[in-house]
């Protein structure tokens, strides 16, 4: 179970149990996966539950499907019922256009925030694998 903040209190006593700062964590990775780890296979509730890993943050929600080598791209506060996957074929044109969204005081086109959760998506996943917490 992943700890809820990134200096944990109870483990790292960063804190120093005195009311000092906590940082929060600013994503969330999360998978359901009954089968191999990198390609699900073996899943045994596929078609019902399919096996899938996720990264979400705030503003967006990127989703991997290992079964079926397939990923997923949401922004949540523009579209909070995902129904508009920014990474599927059709869609694809849109990805760099799709908006401008103010981050931190600068502009970030949709591929960017995809590379960037990709690459923290690959990096959680990879500690996860080494039985590490994330």
């Amino acid at each position: 179970i992943a700890r809820l903040y990134l200096d944990d209190p109870i483990t790292d006593r960063k804190s120093g149990g005195k009311g000092g700062s906590i940082k929060w964590r600013k994503d969330f990775y999360y998978e359901w996966n009954m089968g191999d780890p990198l390609n699900a296979s073996g899943h045994p509730q596929t078609g019902f539950i399919d096996a899938a890993q996720a990264l979400i943050t705030d503003e967006w929600k990127y989703i991997y499907w290992p079964e079926q080598d397939f990923e997923q791209l949401y922004h949540r506060s523009i579209d909070p019922y995902d129904e508009w996957d920014l990474i599927k074929k059709d869609n694809r044109q849109n990805i760099s256009s799709f908006s401008a969204i103010m981050d931190g005081g600068s502009i970030q086109t949709t591929q960017a925030v995809y590379e960037e959760l990709k690459a923290q998506f690959l990096k959680l996943r990879a500690r996860v694998m080494a039985g590490r917490p994330v």
